[in-house]
């Protein structure tokens, strides 16, 4: 088993008990042993992808010269760390005349009962990200769960705009709920979770299930996810660069990240990756979108919330834990201190990857 970091660093993360009070909700602090108050965590720090983007050729200025870049530098390389044999196995499924990739990881031995289930979608920003980023961390936590994961490729924009992928990972859902025999899996027992636009689709299969009163979903854990797009935002909410502590020395490189779903841009026009995925600036303001806009947060499937210190997205995911909370939602929100958005795709690089794999068993195993 390949890692960058030590044992002390996981043991650290999984007995963090340090916690702040955001809105609603106390929010746990995920330190490692090395972390430092208004700095980066070391084991991000000193991470660089051995894989770098490919660089374009010429500025993009089209939607599909804007989503061939993001495609070019979303992603990056990580570790298999599983200690046990895994099983892959792929099909499809044909939504609105699109084909839904659906692959499936499982310790090889046959057991005895059927397994809880992990429904995982990756990130991207809607436009870019693929399930092989995400490959071995479902497949870890396929192993230390002993869980059946689906790691689902769907559609992405500007080519397949809002609400193809919402309607295509529902039906994907629909699909593995109605066939969970067949799959080994409890129906009573399955785990909605993405990172980031998987986060956000995740948290909007809830709100749509508590609609529909389908109850497919037992939980849901949302990896720093974006909950409000285009220019509005619900009652309350405010992101302000101001949020973050950084240490002056880190600022020239942390501050960029920072600037991660803000909201609008120039002239109230839609940032780049909203108006990539919808057709329609209005439905930014649609709780499919936009789930913190839901106004009604109560029903809601029991939440884990993760964040990452230095993520524009942080104030959103931990604010959405607030909403949930104050509905009378179970949910459990934890922000991993010194990390930048995406750190779970650099698993076996940095700890907080590995950790919050270990998390997500944790709660597929709470689901027993």
């Amino acid at each position: 088993m390949m890692r960058r970091y030590s044992e002390a660093a996981l043991s650290a993360l999984a007995e963090s008990r340090d916690t702040v009070k955001t809105g609603a909700v106390s929010v746990l602090l995920k330190k490692t042993d090395l972390t430092k108050k208004g700095h980066m965590d070391p084991y991000e720090a000193r991470y660089e992808n051995p894989e770098p983007a490919v660089a374009q050729t010429k500025a993009p200025v089209t939607p599909q010269e804007i989503a061939a870049d993001m495609r070019n530098r979303f992603g990056c390389h990580n570790y298999n760390l599983n200690r046990r044999e895994i099983y892959t196995e792929y099909e499809f499924l044909t939504v609105e005349g699109r084909r839904v990739g659906l692959w499936r990881y499982y310790l090889r031995r046959r057991a005895e009962s059927p397994r809880p289930c992990l429904f995982y979608i990756h990130g991207g920003g809607w436009v870019a990200g693929s399930v092989y980023t995400v490959e071995n961390p479902c497949k870890l936590i396929a192993e230390l769960a002993d869980a059946v994961v689906f790691n689902i490729d769907y559609s992405l924009a500007p080519e397949a705009k809002y609400p193809a992928a919402v309607n295509e990972l529902w039906e994907a859902l629909r699909h593995i709920y109605q066939n969970a025999d067949a799959y080994g899996i409890d129906r009573e027992k399955i785990l909605a979770a993405g990172d980031s636009a998987g986060g956000n689709f995740a948290a909007v299969l809830a709100l749509k299930d508590r609609e529909e009163g389908t109850h497919m979903i037992a939980a849901q854990f949302l990896l720093y996810p974006g909950v409000v797009l285009g220019n509005t935002a619900p009652e309350g909410y405010v992101c302000s660069k101001e949020d973050f502590d950084v240490s002056p020395e880190e600022r020239d490189r942390v501050m960029p990240a920072l600037n991660l779903g803000r909201r609008g841009g120039r002239d109230g026009e839609l940032d780049e990756m909203t108006k990539l995925y919808v057709s329609d600036p209005a439905h930014a303001e649609t709780p499919y979108v936009s789930p913190a806009l839901a106004g009604d947060f109560q029903g809601l499937a029991p939440a884990v919330i993760a964040t990452a210190e230095y993520d524009g997205l942080r104030v959103q995911g931990e604010f959405y834990g607030g909403q949930l909370a104050a509905a009378g939602v179970p949910v459990q929100v934890m922000r991993y201190a010194g990390c930048f958005h995406a750190f779970l795709d650099r698993l076996g690089y940095v700890p907080q990857s590995e950790d919050v794999c270990r998390e997500m068993a944790k709660r597929l195993m709470m689901l027993q």
